[in-house]
């Protein structure tokens, strides 16, 4: 059977089963990689996959199969892809390293960040033996969002304490110890929970920048539903500093989430 007519023509959709946040896009060798949760086995949450995709125009997608799955200590939660083209972690044999994904691995009563690396093409993934790489013993302590920061020279990660409503950054210098360097929360909406956050710098007309982090809410969104909210200021590497005390919505609908 065709559905291509009830499929939307310049966003992916996989074959079947459900899908929501993207967890980890990298660009590779001119291919585009997107991965996201999913249920494969029906169309509804739970049963939580990274499903992957790639394409070389990001209109035209091609479905793989699931590059993390459950297992007996939980669910696949979001996280980040990171390319660890140096092999600061040690976990390629040599150059020119690979990709490591870091996720959550969601129990019923604890959540704690997982790794699992291949090759630069994208696929497959192995699990870490050595995982989990940071549990703090928390139900509730999710998303990993991680990227490089050359003027340090170490991995930073940003990731929700939800039920606290803080967003905790640590620094690593191989992806695989992790050291606590500040938080922050209480701040703008709370919500139910923080998460999904992510720390970006962005480049400011006329010259300089300024980081951006990003805190996703659900519920708790002004007109009801879930919301991006964003805080501008200063990163030194260990610390996030606001400029000011304001909270800026990415968009005012209730259904802006967890980008």
């Amino acid at each position: 059977m065709d559905d291509s007519r009830y499929r939307p023509l310049i966003h992916y959709s996989p074959p079947q089963g459900f899908m929501n946040d993207p967890n980890g896009l990298i660009f590779l060798d001119g291919v585009y990689h997107l991965y996201y949760q999913h249920n494969p086995d029906a169309p509804r949450p739970g049963n939580v996959h990274w499903g992957h995709a790639s394409s070389r125009d990001l209109l035209r997608w091609r479905t793989h199969a699931p590059v993390l799955a459950p297992d007996a200590r939980g669910q696949v939660f979001s996280g980040s892809m990171v390319c660890d083209a140096g092999n600061t972690s040690g976990l390629f044999e040599a150059a020119p390293g690979g990709v490591v994904a870091i996720y959550t691995r969601a129990g019923p009563q604890r959540q704690a960040q997982e790794l699992a690396c291949g090759p630069l093409a994208g696929t497959p993934l192995t699990p870490y033996e050595g995982n989990p790489v940071l549990d703090i013993g928390s139900g509730a302590f999710r998303d990993p969002k991680v990227f490089w920061h050359p003027p340090s020279r170490c991995w930073v990660m940003v990731i929700a304490l939800a039920r606290r409503h803080q967003i905790i950054i640590y620094t690593s210098p191989d992806l695989r110890r992790w050291r606590e360097a500040s938080r922050f929360g209480l701040a703008g909406l709370l919500g139910l929970d923080y998460e999904c956050p992510d720390l970006v710098e962005l480049p400011v007309e006329g010259g300089g920048s300024r980081w951006v982090l990003f805190i996703s809410i659900n519920p708790g969104a002004p007109l009801g539903g879930s919301a991006v909210q964003y805080f501008v200021g200063d990163f030194d590497g260990q610390r996030f500093t606001p400029l000011d005390g304001a909270t800026r919505l990415l968009d005012s609908g209730p259904d802006c989430y967890a980008l």
